[in-house]
């Protein structure tokens, strides 16, 4: 497996996973730090693409570049949906279901979020609890921090 690791902005990063032809992203992680870049002459041009341009590229941009085999139907349903929320908005677990068409299906969703390997290409971070932030892999201060990125360069985009 051959990893790259891809900063964002001066405190956030990803780290990517492919598989050995680079044909396929296998995991993504988000690396809540000041990193440097490295590797990413090995990375495909589109998979850069989307990770430099982050904010401003739709989410379903890398669909083909996932491994969809590993993933269930419904969760696949769940994810192509979320693909769709865009940075500096939300959606709490309860509507995500019900878009996706599952009745009562917050718990579903949640355990969806739980398992997804594909951090910031399929935004997680973006479901929040009807009630709160709701849960997150990387805690729940990571995550008000990542939708507070978001939210701020969409705040800077529209005075631009």
């Amino acid at each position: 497996m051959t990893a790259a690791t891809i900063s964002l902005s001066s405190e956030l990063g990803v780290k990517v996973d492919f598989d050995e032809k680079l044909e396929k992203i296998v995991q993504t992680t988000i690396i809540f730090d000041n990193i440097l870049e490295t590797n990413t002459k090995k990375i495909p041009s589109n998979i850069l693409k989307f990770f430099k341009n982050y904010l401003n590229m739709p989410n379903d941009y890398l669909v083909s570049y996932l491994e969809w085999e590993k993933i269930t139907d419904n969760y696949k349903k769940i994810y192509l949906a979320l693909m769709k929320i865009k940075p500096g908005e939300t959606i709490t677990y309860g509507e995500l279901a019900q878009r996706v068409g599952i009745t009562r299906g917050a718990r579903v969703v949640g355990n969806a979020m739980a398992k997804n390997p594909y951090s910031l290409i399929i935004p997680c971070h973006r479901v929040v609890s009807k009630n709160g932030i709701g849960g997150f892999f990387y805690g729940p201060s990571n995550k008000k921090r990542l939708l507070k990125w978001e939210e701020v360069y969409e705040f800077m985009a529209c005075k631009k």
